[in-house]
């Protein structure tokens, strides 16, 4: 079999040692090959021998696993083969099937049966399946709801009123259900729950708070992108006398009422771009019948295009005062401590039922380790328990693959029983999350690889290093690919700049038989 020609980028992912590692690796780059390669060379440093068991490799699914476990046990028996009296690798061959090539949920099981006792569960504790976990869910929950009907607690029956209404609290356990999901990957919801109850209680000025936060960077992306078309509409209008003398006018009333905006959203006044938008009265068109026709359609679809920005940022930005919306938070805080309040007792008494059963659902597990394993956060440390510390004794290095779909909990938790978290090795590629369902946060990814310093930057603890070339695709995909992406993603829309993620040609093919691309857009209904 012909050797792997590495990639300078891939033989430096291979090869680093020492210090926490993250590895932007783009499809098709080789990335399980790299993992996998990593390990093999260290297995083989007869300066430094270990063992497969020394490792912990980590995936989401039980496919992923089972894949890079057949691929590490492909690799040790091509290497056997090339030395067939090795008692060493003879060894790593024989325990490959207890190396620690897990899923997420897996390793976390596992840790939990071992620390039953710590953990203030029975040995004999099992995963319920999910029509188990239904059913008891949804008993506990109705045998709760009718207890707090009969407390007759003003929060919890101002909080049925405001999301269900007077006909049935239907609505009101949908928004339960969905606060339950959403707060799954937080290390302390009680914690997470009180902080959003305080922001209706005691609130800040609204330009300040989240709310008031996000809906002035709305804004600023509207006003951006209306004035991109403003800009177009003006210099098409300037190309023709006829339009430069009937539409620029209205135009230019457009620019100032913009860049008015502009400064009051960079200003944080909030009241005043309301102001703004209220007193605005679209301007129209003078006559140009004497104009070119097509140049006078494509000015106006702009033009069409700002008054729609403007009608949005009103409707969908500016659509109160902050006096109002102070009001409106106070007159809500009843409601959401209502709200706040039953899920957390909801959650509570969930627990007892499955712990009086012996069973589990996934989202157990790694709550139940994270009191075990993490003493504190604290100033971005993670600063284990003794137990995390025994933990990590075991293992020579944690590889986590696709890295960019753990959430918060997760990443907490690998972090505690890493050694003084400087054997870490993250491979995952930002742009391929998909789990944003089962709370992934692809912007822990995003902020490890923003500010781990480069990997050849000596004396640093966490580094970084991107994969981008790919090996599964022609060049003229490729090429399309980039140019799409290039355009669409940045770190306003999605989070994340493409400047540094454009996957670059790497495949053995002929370009000369490289085929037209055809790229098909669906319009959504």
């Amino acid at each position: 079999m012909a050797e792997v020609q590495w990639t300078k980028e891939q033989r430096a992912a291979i090869e680093a040692r020492g210090h926490t590692l993250l590895v932007s690796a783009a499809a098709g780059s080789g990335k399980t090959a790299v993992l996998v390669q990593r390990i093999l060379e260290q297995v083989l440093d007869q300066a430094h021998p270990c063992d497969v068991t020394d490792f912990l490799v980590v995936t989401f699914t039980r496919a992923a696993a089972g894949e890079m476990r057949e691929k590490m046990t492909r690799a040790l028996y091509q290497e056997l083969g090339r030395q067939p009296n090795n008692r060493h690798l003879q060894r790593q061959i024989a325990l490959m099937p207890s190396a620690a090539f897990e899923t997420m949920d897996g390793f976390y099981y596992k840790l939990v049966r071992e620390f039953s006792g710590a953990l203030g569960v029975s040995p004999t504790v099992r995963i319920a399946p999910e029509t188990e976990l239904t059913l008891l869910f949804e008993s506990v929950r109705d045998e709760l709801l009718e207890r707090y009907y009969e407390q007759q607690d003003a929060n919890f029956l101002q909080a049925v009123d405001y999301f269900s209404g007077s006909r049935d609290d239907k609505k009101f356990l949908e928004v339960v259900d969905q606060l339950r999901r959403l707060t799954l990957a937080h290390p302390n919801r009680a914690a997470f729950l009180e902080r959003q109850v305080a922001l209706y209680q005691s609130p800040s000025p609204f330009e300040q708070t989240p709310f008031g936060k996000e809906l002035l960077k709305t804004a600023a992306l509207r006003i951006d992108y209306a004035q991109l078309l403003l800009r177009e509409a003006m210099a098409l209008a300037k190309e023709d006398e006829v339009l430069e003398e009937k539409y620029l006018p209205a135009l230019r009333i457009y620019e100032e009422t913009l860049g008015e905006l502009e400064c009051a959203v960079e200003a944080g006044a909030f009241n005043r771009a309301a102001e703004l938008l209220d007193a605005f009265e679209a301007p129209r068109f003078g006559p140009a019948r004497k104009a070119d026709e097509a140049r006078k359609q494509r000015v106006s679809a702009r033009r069409d295009l700002v008054k729609n920005q403007m009608s949005l940022l009103k409707s969908g930005c500016f659509f109160l005062r902050t006096q109002q919306a102070n009001e409106d938070a106070a007159a809500l805080s009843g409601a959401l401590a209502g709200l706040c309040d039953f899920t957390l007792a909801l959650e509570q008494q969930f627990s007892k039922a499955k712990n009086e059963r012996r069973i589990l659902d996934f989202s157990d597990l790694s709550h139940l380790l994270y009191g075990l394993l993490v003493k504190k956060v604290e100033g971005g440390r993670v600063l284990p328990t003794e137990t995390a510390e025994d933990i990590a004794r075991r293992y020579r290095e944690i590889l986590i693959d696709e890295y960019q779909d753990t959430n918060e909990l997760q990443d907490l938790l690998f972090r505690a029983i890493a050694k003084e978290e400087g054997n870490l090795f993250f491979v995952g590629d930002a742009k391929q999350s998909i789990y944003l369902f089962r709370q992934a946060e692809p912007r822990i990814f995003v902020e490890k690889r923003r500010t781990f310093a480069p990997l050849f930057r000596e004396g640093e603890r966490c580094r970084q290093l991107t994969l981008s070339m790919n090996f599964r695709s022609r060049n003229a995909i490729l090429e399309v690919v980039n140019a799409v992406f290039e355009q669409a993603m940045s770190e306003e829309l999605g989070g994340l700049s493409y400047e540094d993620e454009a996957l670059r040609f790497g495949a053995a093919y002929e370009t000369a038989q490289d085929a037209p691309v055809k790229l098909l857009l669906l319009a959504r209904k």
